[in-house]
């Protein structure tokens, strides 16, 4: 598969020490290529209902910041922190996707805004 890769993607992985703010230090774990399919900034989420009745109910679905595609090459996991265009995200969802005829497949990444709690 031909990706033209839009930004590069510094990886970090959570150690189980913490630093004095009792935050998890993190440790450089590589730098990647990366792909946009979505990306947006932003702190609030909406609610996505399931039906048009006034019953309440919800989908469920899926809601990521950020879904990205990285190289098989990439060493991913999941709770993993990505530096990418300035912006800290945590890794969610690592899927396979695997490629056709031959081809190799690529990474596709659910990623929420990281902020420490």
């Amino acid at each position: 598969m031909k990706i033209s890769w839009q930004s590069k993607a510094t990886i970090y992985r959570k150690s189980a020490g913490t630093n004095i703010y009792g935050e998890p230090t993190l440790s450089f774990a590589g730098k990647s290529p990366v792909g946009f399919v979505k990306f947006i900034e932003s702190y609030d989420k909406s609610s996505v209902r399931a039906d048009s009745s006034a019953s309440g109910g919800k989908a469920d679905i899926d809601l990521f910041d950020a879904v990205l595609i990285f190289p098989k090459t990439a060493n991913l996991k999941i709770d993993d922190v990505l530096l990418i265009e300035g912006v800290k995200l945590e890794v969610k969802r690592v899927h396979n996707r695997f490629g056709l005829r031959g081809k190799p497949g690529h990474f596709e990444v659910g990623a929420n805004l990281w902020v420490f709690q």
